[in-house]
């Protein structure tokens, strides 16, 4: 959770964590939801400025491709801030931004 990518070109200095392997593969049910259970990433910084805590999510079925990223609650005034975050619409914004679980606070929707 320290921000860093087992990456050749990611500058960060902080220990690798040896239980992370930076990816999952998840299959949606019949009804389209699916459920991962992995930490809440820290934040880090690149070149296009500092980035806040998020999830990087490459969404893929038969005929498309989509690339998002989830972004947590809590960090909404860094989330404000983060370069790509701003170019989103209202609409997307929002939808960007996972929710938390009003069951369990550590867990999230999205």
């Amino acid at each position: 959770a320290a921000g860093r990518y087992d990456h050749p070109i990611d500058p960060a200095t902080a220990a690798l964590d040896p239980n992370f392997q930076s990816y999952a593969s998840l299959r949606a049910d019949a009804k389209g939801e699916w459920r991962i259970v992995t930490i809440k990433p820290g934040g880090y910084d690149s070149p296009i400025g500092h980035r806040p805590p998020h999830i990087h999510f490459d969404l893929r079925s038969e005929k498309t491709r989509n690339i998002a990223q989830m972004y947590f609650p809590e960090d909404a005034e860094a989330n404000a801030k983060d370069t790509l975050y701003k170019v989103l619409g209202a609409q997307e914004a929002a939808t960007s931004v996972a929710a938390r679980n009003t069951a369990d606070p550590n867990k999230y929707v999205w």
